[in-house]
């Protein structure tokens, strides 16, 4: 994935290389949106018996800016 940006005059750019980020998720089936400076995703992940592409566990991943202007993973919660 990579950051999608909006400059000052309206028009969107795929930001540098630099700031491309993993969420730590096989497969993304929502993205909920950034609230609070955090983007959030919900996605799968494997357990430890899934076929290669079928992930069973579904999590919730919090991504944070960290002081180098890149993403983070901060969180990641097992849902459902």
């Amino acid at each position: 994935m990579c950051e999608v940006i909006k400059n000052h005059w309206g028009e969107y750019y795929v930001d540098t290389a630099e700031h491309f980020f993993d969420v730590g998720l096989r497969k993304i089936t929502e993205i909920v949106g950034c609230i609070d400076h955090q983007l959030i995703f919900i996605g799968k992940n494997y357990d430890t018996n899934d076929a290669n592409n079928y992930p069973s566990l579904k999590y919730k991943t919090y991504l944070m800016k960290n002081s180098n202007l890149k993403w983070d993973i901060v969180k990641t919660e097992l849902i459902d």
